[in-house]
């Protein structure tokens, strides 16, 4: 689901969630800067407010709301709960809405970028939060990466405290942790934001 990993010229994976190709070319029409796409999610800027507008697909056979869409309503709750959390992606509302008779969500949220260092260290920060066994994985450089970016060791604490709360969440709802890299993204700031924690088990 990141902006930035582009699909070679698509944005739909039939195995998990399929986006109409004429929404594509509506959006388009309509001034909206196509940024890329995921298995699940196509991404757009929006030319009047520069928020990223997601447009989250539908899938075959599922004229309501799909298990993934209902996995996104709590992620984004959750965040919308705690949007003083500054390691969680700022939402500025989702709605859903048909075409040809399918059901898809539109999501407005920041901007978001890469940077593949720190996205690694994190990653590596919410395995060993998780799995205190594998010790080593989260290395001193690890550490100090993390540390550049977060500041200050409270907001470490709070980044481990944010890994920890959304592991447990995830847990109680049977939902698979999926905390890799690329499910992490950075702030123009620096700052790392957990973007998509969790993927369904089933």
């Amino acid at each position: 689901m990141k902006i930035s990993e582009i699909i070679a010229e698509s944005e739909v994976l039939d195995e998990f969630s399929y986006t109409d190709h004429q929404i594509k070319r509506i959006l388009q029409k309509k001034g909206y800067k196509f940024l890329g796409a995921g298995v699940d999610q196509s991404a757009y800027i929006e030319p009047s407010t520069g928020y990223v507008l997601k447009i989250f697909g539908s899938q075959e056979g599922s004229k309501g709301f799909s298990p993934d869409h209902k996995m996104f309503f709590k992620w984004a709750k959750f965040c919308m709960k705690h949007q003083d959390n500054p390691f969680l992606p700022r939402f500025y509302g989702y709605e859903s809405f048909k075409f040809d008779g399918d059901m898809y969500l539109q999501i407005r949220t920041e901007q978001l970028f890469t940077d593949k260092k720190l996205q690694s260290a994190v990653s590596e920060l919410g395995a060993q939060t998780q799995f205190p066994s594998w010790k080593g994985r989260f290395t001193k450089q690890d550490e100090k990466v993390v540390l550049a970016a977060v500041k200050t060791p409270e907001r470490m604490e709070l980044l481990k405290w944010t890994l920890n709360k959304l592991y447990r969440k995830g847990e109680k709802n049977n939902y698979a942790w999926d905390l890799h890299s690329g499910n992490i993204m950075v702030r123009k700031d620096g700052t790392p934001v957990i973007n998509d924690p969790w993927v369904l088990t089933d």
